[in-house]
């Protein structure tokens, strides 16, 4: 038997196995087969794993590069902040606002306004009596957490199942 792939060894094992209710078929041979079939699967299945591995190890290694890069991320934007809250104090210590350079101009000027609040649960509780219009609610959202736990231990909850599926492992 020639080796295909695994899509087309699939479909020549669904035929072999619809081959034993033909009782015309020599059934130690196409016992044979199928034994045979079976282990080109399985020596397919060994490839597919490799490839798996292969990539689950780049995810991996670019998911660390992710992560480094991150980190060197953060540094730069720090030492970006650094560097602009240094210049800053010094252009205000020596009471120089406005300049320009042959490169760049400079200039400290006012942010466009935003909002204070020092006590946050304060300002809630007077906003819901008075001022609807300052808060935000949030829709509900189910913890399914929670949900699962009374789940397993057999709680009957109306719209809500215990599911379990299953997937492919390779070790």
């Amino acid at each position: 038997m020639s080796s295909g792939t695994l899509y087309e060894l699939t479909g020549i094992h669904a035929s072999l196995m619809d081959l034993l209710y033909d009782e015309d078929v020599d059934q130690k041979e196409l016992i044979s087969m199928i034994e045979e079939m079976e282990g080109e699967i399985e020596q397919k299945a060994d490839g597919y794993a490799k490839i798996i591995k292969t990539i689950d190890a780049d995810i991996k290694a670019i998911e660390e590069e992710e992560d480094r890069l991150g980190q060197r991320k953060a540094s730069l934007k720090n030492r970006v902040k650094w560097l602009r809250q240094s210049l800053e104090g010094a252009m205000r210590f020596v009471g120089k606002t406005k300049f320009k350079t042959a490169l760049f101009s400079f200039n400290i000027q006012k942010n466009a306004p935003s909002t204070s609040i020092e006590d946050e649960k304060g300002f809630l509780e007077w906003a819901k009596a008075n001022r609807k219009e300052f808060v935000k609610y949030k829709d509900p959202e189910i913890n399914k957490s929670e949900l699962l736990i009374s789940l397993k231990d057999g709680e009957v909850i109306p719209g809500a199942e215990l599911k379990q599926t299953e997937s492919l492992r390779i070790r």
